[in-house]
């Protein structure tokens, strides 16, 4: 008796669960076309868009043909004009679903409008409506699946973030070229325009950037490795290199102790990435050097000063910041801005009588990449 009842409530059970997973049977109506909007059999398009669509969401059982409006009529008893909630469960009595989707278009000056409902056949209740407005039918596929997905119960904040976290997701590589300006002295006594390049690799925990600065007497790079913590925020790492070659004439008279030929500035930069959405990625960092050198000629016989070579309480101050900003503008182009600034402060040669003392900055390095880059993944 007791495993009887024992099958019986399991059974019990599993009907239950069998009917809160079953998904409601649902037919689209070809849409109602109150004007003309440049589109033939606009009616029947849209509505098999929208089945495609509700197929690929996957929320409901979908007759995979689109119901004819005129076929439709016919077999409600001559109904005619646009499927209501009093025609409505005579199509599902009809026609063997639970559901069924409608809706008009028509289109006002440049833009078209698009409304449809999904009614209950059975108590003829809208479960759910949408209406999308857009300009141009080159828009009508991502405006329709706008609108299936509200019709599904997806809002459209819930949609953008679905979008957002597919694209993040994806992984992307590119490479990309700019303009900017560049300079050896924060007092911009030295500058140039440069002509930066870009490589870049995107995925879904890892992102790496380099900015190079091939062309021109300040040359280098930047590169950095970001991890990735979240959807709106990282860590990054990043190694700097900038050489110079320096201008006789400009530097002797910067330099009266001797003149300047060039040096080498090999920089470490922690920092942080800020992503409030997939279009715009925002790195900010600060960091130190690691390895710097200033060359002189005829500077009391020494040509080269090495951060390694002065003392300790000399006042040596190599620092640097940096700041990027990546902008998607669609699937394959972006732009990014960036700005490198770095200084070296009070650097020492000599002891005593023959102490001398010079200030060096390096930046801003500045400027501007458009880049192009192609998903590996969907």
């Amino acid at each position: 008796m007791k495993r009887r009842n024992c099958i019986l409530i399991l059974i019990f059970l599993l009907l239950i669960v069998n009917l809160s997973w079953a998904k409601m049977t649902i037919g689209v109506v070809e849409l109602e076309q109150q004007n003309d909007i440049g589109l033939e059999n606009a009616g029947k398009i849209i509505a098999e868009i929208i089945v495609a669509d509700l197929v690929t969401i996957n929320k409901y059982d979908v007759l995979e043909r689109v119901l004819l409006a005129k076929v439709v009529q016919e077999q409600t008893l001559g109904l005619t004009g646009i499927i209501n909630s009093d025609t409505a469960p005579k199509i599902g009595e009809l026609y063997g679903v639970q559901g069924i989707v409608t809706g008009s278009f028509m289109k006002v000056g440049k833009n078209i409008s698009i409304s449809a409902r999904l009614i209950n056949t059975e108590t003829g209740k809208i479960i759910s409506a949408s209406k999308v407005k857009f300009e141009g039918l080159e828009l009508l596929e991502p405006q329709l699946k706008i609108l299936t997905n509200e019709l599904s119960g997806i809002t459209r904040e819930k949609l953008k973030l679905q979008e957002d976290m597919r694209k993040r997701k994806q992984i992307r590589a590119g490479c990309g070229i700019g303009l900017g300006y560049a300079t050896d002295d924060t007092d911009f006594k030295t500058s140039i325009l440069s002509i930066p390049l870009n490589i870049l690799f995107y995925s879904r925990w890892i992102d790496i950037d380099i900015v190079g600065l091939p062309i021109g007497y300040i040359g280098g790079f930047n590169s950095t490795v970001t991890f990735n913590a979240s959807r709106y925020w990282g860590v990054f790492v990043g190694y700097e290199s900038i050489h110079c070659v320096g201008d006789d004439a400009k530097d002797e008279a910067r330099n009266s102790n001797g003149t300047w030929e060039g040096g080498s500035f090999d920089m470490v930069t922690f920092g942080a990435t800020i992503r409030p959405s997939y279009k715009m990625k925002i790195y900010l960092g600060v960091g130190w050097h690691v390895n710097s050198k200033l060359k002189f000629s005829d500077f009391s016989g020494i040509g080269e000063i090495s951060s390694d070579d002065v003392a300790v309480d000399s006042g040596v101050s190599f620092s640097n910041t940096m700041m990027m900003i990546d902008y998607v503008i669609n699937d394959s182009w972006g732009v990014k801005g960036y700005f490198f600034l770095g200084s070296a402060e009070e650097l020492y040669e000599g002891e005593g009588s023959y102490q001398r003392n010079i200030y060096y900055g390096l930046g801003p390095i500045t400027g501007m990449i458009v880049n192009y880059s192609f998903s590996f993944s969907k």
